[in-house]
């Protein structure tokens, strides 16, 4: 794994601990995590993921 993919992961993973223990809006967690909006993280989070920040918060939810 490169470095830019360990990058790439540990922000995922940050991003999908802050959207399953909180209520903040998805543009703060992505500022949170080191990007720049909220369309990034959830380009990013479909890629690795496999779903959308929306979708992973709205099953944990249920």
């Amino acid at each position: 794994m490169s470095p830019k993919q360990k990058a790439i992961e540990l922000r995922i993973k940050r991003a999908q601990f802050l959207l399953l223990n909180t209520h903040w809006p998805l543009a703060v967690i992505a500022e949170q995590v080191g990007y720049k909006d909220g369309f990034g993280l959830s380009k990013m989070c479909k890629n690795v993921l496999g779903v959308s920040p929306e979708s992973l918060r709205n099953k944990a939810e249920q």
